[in-house]
């Protein structure tokens, strides 16, 4: 997975980040960015350093294993960017992504995580018969599940089986009710089946009201610690329901196993384009609540003079992004694109790229006017910890699109 690791932030969708170590004084007068393995052969990037409203001060380009400096007063904030140009079979696609109010206290490392996916050996299927009756099945390990045809309404009966992987999880669906199964050390090219009323029923359920939701989706996987990291592993579930008919949605646990990353989203029907996200890694969540905001209200709405009117207390961070009327996407070398992204503490900003960039990659950067606001989102975050020393991080995100 691509990423850029802004150390002084914790990472909380379940990946880990490796971190350089914060310095015993905040005296040094040098920002440094380096660079792993995060530039694609065909791609081309820029560092820029802002000051606190979004003022260029300076960039660099940079290279994989390569680390670019800037003098700094470590005792203020700062906005960072990467600019990055990709050349492909289908033209020219620009990325901006700033990083406001950022510690510089803390360096910058990008880098591509290493990839955590399981060597796939061959496979096995596997079946499941209520009453002698066919029933729908999914298999599930290491962060994946069986594939889903949408013509059939089915899962296929085909499952990967994984090297270094011993145990697997199967549910079944048998109407509304779902239960699970084990299946430890399955062999390559062999059939299992299991029977419905041997299988676990789930003994920890939420059930969330359907509140006039025009969408509801919900990922439930269970999280196993490696070598001192934490990665998904068991898929319980992954479904999306629009306009339902359901008077509550139910969200299914076991207790035989501790830790879990849920994730919700829903649109009301009142507001369609505005999305809630609930998150935890954790228990089972005990309820379920959302940030207390109908919609996001933006005062200033350009990238060069841009103001949030929705604010919330204790905020984790506020995003938005921008999308240019002038890309043009039409399959052939000739389509260029351009999107920019900001994300951090900053409720508004006035954001300029220096004019040395300006000059050599004048399409998208000679002037702004071109850029529209496609969506911004407000997020929170609790952090508490039990008497047992676990952590559980609950994340409340508001994430709203704006039709231009």
């Amino acid at each position: 997975m691509k990423r850029i690791l802004p150390l002084a932030i914790s990472i909380f969708m379940l990946l880990s980040c490796v971190e350089s170590e914060k310095p015993n004084s905040t005296t040094s007068d040098k920002f440094k960015v380096k660079a792993i393995n995060y530039i694609a052969d065909n791609e081309v990037m820029y560092v820029i350093l802002h000051d606190s409203i979004g003022t260029a001060l300076g960039f660099h380009q940079i290279h994989n294993g390569e680390t670019v400096e800037f003098d700094v007063d470590k005792s203020k904030d700062y906005f960072v960017s990467t600019y990055t140009i990709r050349e492909g079979e289908y033209g020219l696609q620009e990325y901006m992504s700033t990083f406001t109010n950022r510690d510089l206290t803390f360096d910058m490392i990008l880098e591509i995580g290493e990839s955590t996916a399981p060597v796939q050996t061959g496979t096995f299927k596997v079946r499941a018969n209520d009453n002698d009756e066919p029933i729908g099945v999914f298999v599930t390990a290491k962060d994946w599940i069986s594939d889903f045809s949408v013509s059939t309404n089915l899962y296929d009966e085909n499952a990967k089986l994984f090297s270094g992987v011993n145990r697997y999880m199967v549910i079944a669906n048998q109407g509304t009710e779902r239960r699970f199964s084990y299946l430890d050390n399955p062999q390559k090219d062999k059939t299992y089946t299991l029977q419905y009323d041997q299988m676990q029923a789930f003994d920890i359920i939420l059930e969330v009201p359907n509140l006039d939701y025009y969408y509801f989706n919900y990922n439930i996987k269970s999280l196993e610690e490696r070598n001192g990291k934490i990665y998904p592993n068991f898929i319980f579930g992954n479904y999306g329901y629009y306009n339902s008919q359901k008077e509550k949605f139910q969200l299914l646990y076991t207790s035989e196993i501790k830790k879990y990353s849920t994730n919700i989203t829903i649109n009301k029907a009142s507001y369609p384009n505005v999305s809630f996200i609930y998150s935890k890694i954790g228990s089972p969540p005990s309820q379920i609540s959302f940030l207390d905001l109908k919609e996001i209200k933006i005062a200033k709405n350009s990238i060069s003079d841009f103001q949030f009117e929705s604010t919330v207390e204790d905020a984790e961070y506020y995003s938005v992004g921008f999308q240019s009327s002038k890309s043009v996407s039409n399959g052939l070398p000739s389509s260029r694109s351009f999107s920019w992204s900001i994300n951090g503490l900053a409720t508004s900003f006035s954001l300029t790229v220096p004019e040395e960039l300006v000059t050599a990659h004048p399409f998208f950067l000679s002037d702004f006017s071109h850029l529209f606001l496609s969506n911004a989102g407000i997020s929170k975050k609790l952090i508490e910890t039990k008497s047992s020393g676990e952590i559980e991080i609950e994340n409340f995100t508001i994430l709203q699109f704006f039709d231009n």
